[in-house]
Formats: C-alpha cells, structure tokens, sequence
C-alpha cells in the first residue's frame, strides 16, 4: 500500500536531497547568533520519515530580532 508514481526512481532520491538541505539549514542557523535553539517537528521530529516527508523547521530566536526572522 502506499502512494504509486510513475517517477519512482527520482522519487526515491528525494530522501538524499532532503538531508543536503537539512544539513544546510542546520549549519546555517546554528551559526548565527540569534539563533537560540533549532528544532524539528512532524515526521523528522518523530523520526518516522518516508520519502514524500517535509521539513517542519522550529527556529527559536532572541526577542530583540523575532520581527527579522518572521
């Protein structure tokens, strides 16, 4: 069972391109001092991911420059 496409193969290199921008957010983010704490939800949060999951970013910043990041 499941969702049947017929790009299965670019599908599944989804997983790959996912992770090079998770690592890119997270070397990002935890590099700027604003940034007090960076967390996901969802199914990365869980850890129960599939190919079709998205990113669901929590950015916690200091008071100060909330409006910038929103």
């Amino acid at each position: 069972m499941g969702l049947e496409t017929k790009h299965k193969s670019r599908d599944l290199e989804v997983p790959k391109h996912r992770q090079v921008l998770l690592n890119s957010i997270e070397q990002d983010l935890l590099n700027d001092e604003n940034v007090l704490a960076v967390f996901y939800g969802g199914s990365l949060g869980n850890q129960n991911t599939d190919v079709y999951s998205d990113i669901d970013l929590r950015i916690v910043v200091k008071d100060e420059v909330f409006e910038e990041y929103s």
